[in-house]
């Protein structure tokens, strides 16, 4: 033995297990995992022993979504203000056909002007892989819906389980710097009580507010929708011109589809 593997050695004699890890896990996903206990083993034993953080592969890149992001954030305040243009048209019948005209040649262009902007982004940044959060390598898929993200670990839950157990200052440092974004140590060690899937840690930051900016596209153009519908019936005569912007609408929904991509899911892996 040289030298140096001596040092190596003896510093890993020294290092203790200072580090605590608790969490709470369903006591379904309890008795789902006694089967793999080996020779005995407690639960906390089995949660020490299936820590591996080569397991913990990079996070989600969602710098391609967020510009996509911040592009509908732009555009926001005008494609927004068209829902209470069109609404309040239908409620004011006195509205002359010329200025409904208008109003939808200004809709088109913005749709068009949006749909521009999200074309060539998506040109300049071609679409990734989907995003997975979890793969399996076999069996069925695994859903973490047996483990409850409480950090109390004293609270006391007739419905589930404490697993506690200690680690090294060096694992944790480890399994701290992997945990990015909005994942814990915690959570991440969770994940891994079931065996065979690579965890991906995500920034929930970033993903509730591509889904939010999602969300309320969607709710303006299912709005407006409907405002046109009765827009169309009481007015003849723009009927291409309805047929146009559906179609603008129909593309837009396209094109944020491709720009803000797939978000978390659980897949088997192939």
């Amino acid at each position: 033995m040289t030298k140096k593997e001596s040092q190596n050695k003896q510093k890993k004699k020294k290092e203790t297990l200072s580090k605590i890890i608790g969490f709470r896990i369903d006591n379904n996903l309890k008795e789902e995992l006694e089967p793999l206990l080996l020779n005995g083993e407690s639960i906390n034993i089995f949660a020490r022993r299936m820590i591996d953080v080569d397991r913990i592969v990079p996070p989600v890149d969602v710098s391609r979504e967020l510009m996509a992001v911040s592009i509908l954030e732009i555009e926001k305040s005008h494609f927004d203000s068209f829902s209470k243009i069109f609404w309040g048209m239908i409620n004011n019948e006195e509205s002359i056909q010329s200025k409904v005209d208008f109003q939808l040649t200004n809709y088109l262009i913005c749709l068009r002007k949006i749909c521009h902007l999200l074309t060539v982004h998506n040109s300049t940044f071609p679409k990734p892989e989907s995003s997975i959060r979890y793969l399996g390598n076999k069996g069925d898929d695994f859903v973490s819906e047996g483990v409850i993200f409480d950090e109390d670990v004293e609270e006391k839950n007739s419905t589930s389980s404490v697993v506690c157990f200690r680690v090294t200052d060096s694992l944790y440092s480890q399994l701290y710097d992997k945990a990015v974004g909005t994942e814990s140590v915690q959570q991440l060690c969770k994940l891994m009580l079931k065996p065979n899937y690579k965890i991906q840690p995500v920034d929930l930051g970033y993903i509730n507010l591509i889904l939010k900016t999602e969300r309320f596209y969607y709710s303006r153009l299912n709005s407006v929708g409907r405002a046109l519908v009765t827009l169309q019936e009481r007015y003849s005569g723009l009927d291409m011109k309805f047929v146009l912007i559906y179609r603008q609408m129909s593309a837009l929904k396209f094109l944020m589809e491709e720009s803000l991509g797939q978000h978390i899911k659980v897949v088997k892996k192939k």
